[in-house]
């Protein structure tokens, strides 16, 4: 897609975006939300094509294996829940945005959705920081995937 047209390439983009998430004070729902978007796709990049819905199939190549073996990683789920239910608009678990930022420490006031709040600080699913979820998928498919194949640098 434009510019990014390999996994490895995608994969470059989300960790770039989700290093800016976890550097700033005042976070960026968007460039979460396209990071938790990412992250939950990344997969069907790496084994395009393959799904073992609606009748459950075996992997046959190790893209496939790698696309089921995802599934073993808790904070990956957490992800692809937050990414269908935003889809959908629907909450999932407990979720607290954290806010508290002097108003001399906003980034942009522009951006920011409620004045009286300020902008988010800090996302929690049920007491799990989202943005340690994002780093813990983001290493899985570090670990288990671009160190092994790679084709780019990472």
């Amino acid at each position: 897609m434009f510019d990014i047209s390999s996994p490895e390439a995608l994969f470059r983009v989300i960790r770039r975006n989700a290093n800016t998430l976890r550097g700033q004070t005042a976070k960026e729902s968007d460039r979460l939300l396209f990071v938790i978007f990412g992250l939950n796709h990344l997969r069907e990049w790496i084994a395009p094509g393959y799904s073992n819905r609606p009748l459950p199939r075996s992997p046959t190549n190790d893209n496939e294996r790698f696309f089921e073996s995802i599934w073993s990683c808790t904070s990956f789920q957490l992800i692809k829940e937050l990414c269908n239910h935003t889809k959908h608009l629907r909450p999932i678990g407990l979720e607290r945005t954290g806010y508290g930022l002097n108003i001399s420490d906003w980034p942009d006031i522009g951006s920011v959705e409620s004045f009286a709040a300020g902008p988010p600080t800090s996302y929690e699913i049920d007491g799990k920081d989202v943005l340690e979820a994002v780093e813990e998928v983001i290493e899985f498919y570090k670990r288990r995937w671009f160190d092994r194949h790679r084709t780019q640098p990472v």
